[in-house]
């Protein structure tokens, strides 16, 4: 078998292609070369077939390099997903350290504010009272 050669060549495998009416099919020689470019481009299996595609390698059947550049891009994609679920994992227990730290700054802030509050009663206290005192020696002195 070979490739036909120009126009004329196509047109003898058209009427080759033709003769069996029943088997196929007419086909004419732009339809008999569109299926012909389609089924030469298309990707045809490699490897060995009753193998499964986990447990084929080199040594199981002769792979062409389609085949070895497809298992390297499986490889790499399988790779790559691993790696997004470990940063995904990794993404999510950063955000739960980063939680418990906003948390645990959240309950230093309110304990600090707890304590400055009761430190400004304990200096308004001693603010009230010192005007009692000057209040007071004020209107005793007035009243002697």
């Amino acid at each position: 078998l070979f490739l036909p050669a120009g126009r004329n060549g196509w047109a003898k495998v058209a009427d080759a292609y033709n003769t069996d009416g029943k088997a196929f099919p007419k086909r004419d020689i732009d339809s008999l070369r569109r299926k012909f470019a389609t089924l030469k481009n298309h990707a045809k299996p490699t490897g060995h077939p009753e193998c499964p595609p986990d447990g084929a390698t080199e040594s199981s059947g002769m792979l062409s390099n389609v085949a070895r550049k497809r298992q390297s891009l499986d490889k790499f994609i399988a790779g790559a997903v691993e790696a997004d679920a470990k940063a995904s994992s990794d993404f999510m227990s950063m955000m739960m350290i980063m939680e418990a730290r906003s948390t645990e700054r959240g309950e230093q802030r309110h304990i600090r504010e707890m304590e400055w509050r009761a430190e400004e009663r304990v200096r308004q206290d001693r603010r009230d009272e010192l005007h009692m005192m000057l209040m007071a020696k004020l209107f005793d002195s007035k009243h002697k």
